[in-house]
């Protein structure tokens, strides 16, 4: 069921309408993008080859059928809210403004880079340094490599989820139009990520042809190889900017979570020194990269992670309600603060194992993003 408050189905004219602008809004590699970043899901698994309209029919087909079409009409919004066609469209449809765009109770537009909600309840806590310095990738300055780290278990990975949201924005972020390659070292399926699997990952999402790519190298020249897919991945980047006008955003994370071939990572050096000094219509994002980057280190954007206390609970929950159109006085924010941190500490200490336990508080920070998803459920359904 699906319509907003009518809760009635989509009739066949409308879902015709929504199919169509969705046909205009989006080519392939967008397509596979909005799936995989907001719907978890890939778009071979949930549509055949084929052409635009007939993936985009299968699936309105099959969103309907198992019932997440509402959520992916939200995605479509939230991907494409600055289409006056497209938004009309979806507004007539009775369908409210996807979470994080607007605050409820008529609240401004929130700077995407500010938003604290990302998506049901899915919260991004404190991370100021993050958020300033996406700001600055994204705007016309000289800043084009971001590094992230800290110690173990204090949020790095939770920086990706920001850099999700923002690619599910990449035509409505202040500043220039992006497209967004996303590669999660946790996730690869290739027990061996080499330097080959980076540079397929970073072209398929830039929806560039790998029929080009350069061929493995077995012999002493594969230090040259690397060179070869630097500039081929490089070289696709160009063809996208000057066909598209959108710089691309090449984000990497997981680096702590799995050791790469030295070849993948000298490709991943040769990719930062290049966006800094040679590339400006590409940004590099590395996301618990340890290796020195001796060259471009004293201009490269830098993040250091750190635990959530208690004051970073209180500033999220006075700058969250007024995102969501409501008040709220410090007494509120100190009470939130303090249940989140009651309720998570409660739940770790209810883990009967001990080595259970004692991962969980070595863990806490991801108990404590759970309390505020509950707090945040609980307080804006």
């Amino acid at each position: 069921m699906w319509g907003g408050e009518t809760d009635v189905p989509l009739e066949g004219k409308q879902l015709k309408a929504v199919a169509d602008s969705v046909c205009q809004g989006f080519d392939e590699p967008g397509l596979q993008q909005l799936l995989r970043y907001q719907l978890n899901r890939r778009l071979d698994d949930v549509a055949p080859a084929g052409t635009i309209p007939d993936r985009v029919f299968a699936i309105l087909d099959r969103a309907e059928a198992e019932g997440w079409l509402d959520e992916f009409v939200q995605a479509v919004w939230l991907a494409r809210c600055n289409v006056p066609t497209l938004v009309g469209l979806l507004q007539s449809l009775n369908f409210p403004p996807p979470p994080g765009l607007v605050g409820s109770a008529g609240a401004p537009p929130t700077n995407p880079f500010d938003v604290l909600d990302l998506r049901r309840g899915q919260a991004l806590i404190d991370r100021t340094d993050l958020r300033e310095h996406l700001r600055r990738l994204a705007g016309p300055g000289p800043d084009r490599v971001l590094l992230v780290d800290g110690p173990p278990v204090t949020g790095k990975t939770y920086s990706i989820d920001l850099i999700k949201y923002l690619a599910d924005l990449a035509d409505n972020l202040p500043g220039q139009a992006f497209r967004f390659a996303l590669i999660d070292l946790k996730e690869t399926a290739s027990d061996r990520f080499g330097p080959d699997d980076l540079a397929r990952s970073v072209t398929r999402q830039i929806g560039r042809d790998i029929a080009t790519m350069p061929p493995p190298r077995t012999d002493a020249l594969g230090n040259k190889w690397v060179q070869e897919l630097r500039d081929w991945v490089i070289e696709g980047v160009q063809q996208v900017y000057q066909k598209t006008g959108r710089t691309i955003w090449i984000v990497v994370d997981g680096f702590t979570e799995r050791a790469l071939p030295a070849e993948t990572e000298d490709l991943v050096h040769h990719l930062a020194r290049y966006a800094d000094r040679n590339v400006p219509e590409m940004r590099v994002v590395l996301i618990g990269y340890r290796r020195p980057l001796p060259e471009i280190n004293e201009v490269i954007l830098r993040e250091h992670t750190r635990l959530i206390d208690r004051l970073d609970l209180i500033e999220f929950f006075k700058k969250l309600f007024p995102q969501k159109g409501q008040a709220i006085d410090d007494d509120a924010a100190e009470a939130l603060a303090d249940a989140v941190l009651q309720d998570a500490d409660a739940r770790i200490r209810a883990i009967a194992n001990p080595e259970e336990r004692a991962k969980a508080e070595a863990r806490r920070i991801e108990w404590l993003a759970r309390e505020v998803r509950v707090k945040i459920q609980q307080l804006f359904p």
